[in-house]
């Protein structure tokens, strides 16, 4: 008789897949199951195919070809496949649809995003959302809408994973109560605001006039002073103290005397009772009432997109993943006879990777296993990162604490040489204390020296990757030289020279890759990273304009497009004369599909695809490309995508605005899915390159391995994050009634830090213990040789870091070549990593490859390009950096309009430059749109700089009226035209004023500068290129400006 539970810890390379498929294998010679009764579950679906596979080779072994066969008749798959087949084996008796229609990720994601649309329950946050935390981020270059969606987004997750049904009305309770559980005691937020607003106004009573003209000796004393009495002013408005945290904390901040310049008699003790007054923020309810009213209505928003979601999908019966799981968990939960049957036909139940599972997966397993089906769970809780896609290892943890009495952990390692091995084994009680289980060693030995560390000892001044890369890469290629380096070929059991292919390097981000790539491939070594820009690779770009022009032969972009790439056959100049002069392009690449496009109309989207190539052909031209293989595979990629295009539910997609089946629906689509996370990969130019080196992250490395790992990026530093969202659960005592007790625990970031400091202990638990499974993973995935970057310039530092976690259990000395863990040194060679790049080295530089580009322009002999070689296209705005020796033929006239901006924001050169244009552009238009600057600069801009630059925006269209009295006014005016000497000008130009006599040109200029008329020459080759090319559109130019946004000054140049 088969034990009732089974639980199996199964260490990195312990031989989880080996041990299944053996126990299995005993049970059914042992009559113990049949292997047709046999359920397992995985997570992917190599993984399912890859244990059937096992377990059939098994039976095969022991001569039992019936049974093999019989396997075929398990249920061995996917979580979601398992239960794609409940709810087709009993449609019926569940009064659903025989054969759900699976909704693919495309159109789940379509239908998401319209039923955000369509929800009002957010609406308090939408109308103010820099009040609750969202502008624009720049490192992910996100706006505020998009997190903000991508909050709504996670909450949708968060409830799905929870189980949440229609009925569900606990979660805002719940998180409502977990905020207020750990905010803290809080006092009278009415007396806290009017303590606060009366001491802010004896300040203001006893020194109404700003500080900073008087006090303000040095840079930082004037600047503080503007920011503290625009603070006070701000305070001292009614009502503002009594929803602005931030401004509070800015007052808890106050600049006071300092030994370098001492304030008037009496601001100090006023600055003091405002401070004290401010510090009360901590205690001050109103903090905690805003973060309860968005968690709440996160929560409500969420719950109503899922209601319209369920319905979209309920009337074109349709089903997701997430469906797959929680009906058919309801099923089994509400029909105790389905359950019973399928019991009866079950004889045991496992579960690999079971640290992975969420909430949801864990109560649809746990009812089989609740109703007697004996089950077997594997896993590594030491493996447990998955929880970005919703994993919840506490699951696992529960589940072990609960029943240690049948945890059977496996005690063998058969990955990783035996002195690799013994280092991890050394290494691993540090990371996880008296949990880690030790591996004993069966690996084959090896004569690879099994540790080495990159020592950084000096941090870089600057690009830190690159330069670890280069050390990196200076390290691969005496590798790769080296004959006497034989790693063990896994096929062939035979020692053979590295390659490679058998070498990954590891990384935290995508982002640090990408770099290490690029500092690889300059340094001559071929690598292999799925990388984004799918969509706009040259051949998906050439392919995507055939097919609009096929849909539409009057697309004249297209047409232009195609007949001035290598595809066409004529230069920019001649196709836009033709344009201009024959509204048409005459090209023989357009004839051939002029061609296609006559005989649209029977054709499949699939087929006009493959004849758009065809006609093209595409195949032919990308195999002479540098990139062949990867402009092939992008190719193939497109036809596939064209193919699920096709293959897509039809009323989905009429949902998401999709309509039709057609090339134009298609592209829309096309162009809307490389938008989501992940979906403008390129795909790996070949199935097998045994000469790349490997690139890739460290979450991505699960459950693969290599015979040399180098694991790079050990000085990330790791903080918990505030906001956070996350699962939790009010206990674990009954795993039967997870689902119920699974509720959302949010954690606001709020103003004061000691707030923020209730919230962040525990989170910063949870990351710290993520960052050692991070560590175990990348450390485990090594066969032979493992390579640790080592930025020892970390030590003594503050702040927690993937090295100084393990740093904490070791010590290196560099003298004895060893690296110690607790009482045992293992030899370890330690190479000096680089301090900066080379002068000469060729990255992000601009130097000249040496090797010419096999398609486009290249120089046969690199040099000075000679003066007077006339070009293609000139931009405008490009022309500033010449500059003009040119003397006004009139003299420049200057008015000021506003007596300048001296503006308090976080934002600098080119774009501070970009926001003070927009802010031209937009209020210009519409000055009642004053609320919008903080929406247009993406950080927080105080009431008086928002006044500001409303006045000062005012006052320039004021002038610019009288002055001109302009019959028409054009903003970011497009221009585009052919000049004197034949090239294409195309450009913007910020203002043209149209008057009864001619027109005037106007450029914004956001440079700081003392002498305007001397500076205008810099820009004057710019403004007369505009003049140029409007006179050859038949204008009459009577002159020129800039505006020199800063100063509130306009010099004019007239003609």
């Amino acid at each position: 008789m088969l034990p009732a539970l089974t639980i199996i810890p199964a260490g990195a390379g312990s031989g989880k897949t080996y041990t299944i498929q053996q126990q299995l294998g005993d049970w059914v010679v042992e009559g113990l199951i049949a292997p047709e009764r046999i359920v397992a579950v995985t997570f992917t679906e190599a993984a399912a195919a890859e244990l059937r596979e096992r377990i059939r080779a098994k039976l095969l072994s022991l001569g039992r070809l019936e049974d093999a066969l019989k396997l075929d008749q398990a249920y061995i798959s996917t979580i979601h496949g398992f239960g794609l087949r409940l709810l087709t084996e009993f449609a019926f008796d569940a009064g659903l649809s025989p054969r759900p229609r699976l909704l693919n990720e495309d159109e789940e994601n379509t239908l998401i995003r319209l039923a955000l649309a369509r929800t009002e329950k957010a609406d308090v946050i939408t109308s103010n959302l820099l009040k609750f935390g969202y502008s624009y981020d720049f490192n992910s270059q996100k706006s505020a809408e998009e997190l903000f969606r991508d909050d709504l987004l996670r909450i949708v997750m968060l409830l799905r994973s929870a189980g949440w049904s229609e009925e569900s009305d606990t979660y805002s309770e719940f998180a409502s109560k977990w905020i207020r559980e750990r905010y803290g005691i809080t006092g009278d937020g009415e007396q806290l605001t009017a303590r606060l607003q009366q001491v802010v106004s004896r300040l203001l009573e006893a020194f109404p006039e700003n500080l900073a003209r008087e006090f303000g000796n040095s840079a930082t004393a004037y600047k503080e002073f503007q920011r503290d009495y625009r603070n006070l002013i701000s305070a001292s408005t009614a009502g503002v103290l009594s929803a602005d945290w931030k401004l509070w904390k800015e007052l808890r901040a106050l600049r006071k005397s300092k030994r370098s310049g001492q304030l008037p008699d009496g601001y100090d003790d006023l600055a003091d009772a405002v401070i004290e007054a401010a510090d009360a923020l901590p205690t001050h309810p109103g903090p905690l009432e805003q973060a309860v009213l968005h968690i709440e209505s996160l929560i409500a928003a969420g719950q109503e997109v899922l209601v319209h979601y369920a319905q979209a999908k309920r009337e074109a019966g349709l089903v997701d993943y997430g469906d797959m799981i929680a009906m058919a968990a309801e099923m089994l939960r509400n029909r105790p006879d389905v359950l019973n049957t399928l019991v009866q036909r079950i004889d045991c139940l496992v579960v690999d990777e079971f640290q992975d599972t969420n909430p949801l997966q864990f109560a649809l397993l746990w009812q089989l296993k609740g109703a007697g089906v004996p089950t077997v769970t594997v896993g590594d809780l030491k493996q447990a990162i998955m929880g970005f896609q919703g994993a919840d290892p506490r699951l696992f943890d529960a589940l072990i604490r609960q029943n240690q009495d049948v945890a059977k952990p496996l005690t063998s390692n058969w990955r990783s040489q035996p002195n690799l091995m013994h280092f991890i084994n050394a290494v691993g009680p540090g990371l996880f204390g008296d949990e880690y289980v030790p591996l004993a060693p069966q690996g084959a030995e090896s004569t690879q020296e099994p540790i080495e560390l990159i020592d950084f000892a000096v941090k870089a001044k600057k690009r830190q990757h690159a330069v670890r890369a280069l050390s990196v890469g200076d390290r691969l290629k005496t590798l790769l030289e080296d004959s006497a380096q034989p790693i063990m070929d896994r096929r062939t059991k035979q020692r053979r020279r590295l390659r490679g292919g058998d070498i990954a390097v590891l990384c935290p981000t995508h982002k640090m890759l990408a770099e290490y790539a690029d500092v690889l491939r300059a340094q001559g070594l071929r690598v292999r990273l799925q990388e984004d820009g799918w969509y706009s690779s040259r051949v998906v770009q050439l392919a995507c304009q055939a097919m609009a022009y096929v849909a539409n032969p009057s697309d004249r972009h297209a047409a232009l497009y195609l007949a001035v790439t290598e595809l066409g056959s004529l230069d920019l100049k001649t196709a836009l004369v033709q344009l201009i002069i024959d509204g048409r392009i005459v090209d023989p690449v357009l004839a051939r599909l002029d061609v296609l496009a006559s005989n649209i109309k029977d054709r499949t989207l699939f087929a006009l695809v493959a004849d758009t190539f065809a006609a093209l052909s595409l195949f032919d031209v990308v195999s002479v490309w540098p990139d062949a293989d990867q402009s092939r595979a992008n190719l193939l990629r497109l036809q596939a995508e064209a193919g699920e295009f096709m293959d897509a539910n039809r009323e989905a997609l009429a949902s998401g605005g999709y309509h039709g089946s057609g090339i134009q629906s298609f592209l829309a689509w096309l162009n809307a899915k490389v938008e989501q996370k992940d979906k403008n990969n390129q795909p790996d130019p070949r199935v097998i390159d045994e000469d790349a080196i490997q690139l890739v992250t460290w979450h991505s490395s699960k459950g693969r391995e290599w015979p040399v790992v180098f694991v790079c990026g050990m000085d990330k530093s790791l903080s918990p994050r505030l906001p956070n969202m996350v699962l939790g659960y009010s206990t674990f005592e009954d795993l039967s009634e997870l689902i119920e007790k699974a509720q959302i625990e949010y954690s606001p970031k709020f103003s004061a830090p000691e707030s923020d400091d209730q919230f962040l202990g525990d989170l910063g638990l949870a990351t710290e213990l993520e960052s050692r499974r991070l560590i175990y993973v990348a450390i485990t995935r090594a066969r032979e040789k493992l390579v640790l970057e080592w930025p020892s310039y970390l030590a003594g530092k503050d702040g927690l870091a993937y090295w100084s976690i393990l740093a904490a259990e070791t010590t290196v000395s560099p003298q004895a070549a060893t690296i110690t863990v607790g009482d045992t040194s293992f030899p370890c060679l330690i190479g000096e990593g680089a301090s900066e790049l080379p002068d000469d080295f060729g990255v992000g530089d601009g130097t000249t490859p040496v090797v010419l580009a096999t398609i486009g322009r290249r120089a046969i002999q690199r040099g000075v390009v000679p003066d007077g070689l006339i070009p293609d296209s000139v931009v405008p705005s490009g022309l500033d950096s010449v500059q003009s020796t040119e003397t006004a033929r009139t003299p420049l006239e200057s008015i000021r309009y506003h007596e300048g901006l001296e503006l308090e924001i976080e934002l600098a050169g080119t774009t501070l430059g970009t926001f003070l244009h927009r802010c031209f552009e937009v209020l210009g238009v519409n000055a009642e749109l004053g609320g919008k600057p903080s929406t247009i600069a993406g950080v927080e801009i105080s009431d008086g700089d928002v006044s500001n630059i409303i006045n000062s925006v005012t006052s320039f269209e004021r002038w610019m009226t009288d002055r001109f009295s302009a019959t028409a006014v054009h903003r970011e005016l497009p221009l585009l035209g052919i000049d004197d000497n034949g090239s294409v000008v195309s450009g913007t130009t910020d203002l043209v004023l149209e008057t009864d006599g001619g027109i005037w040109i106007i450029e914004h200029k956001s440079d700081q500068v003392d002498e305007p008329e001397l500076a205008f020459n810099n820009y004057r080759p710019q403004l007369e290129c505009y003049a140029t090319l409007l006179r050859s559109m038949g204008h009459n130019v009577l002159g020129m400006g800039i505006n020199w946004i800063r100063r509130g000054e306009v010099v004019l140049q007239h003609h």
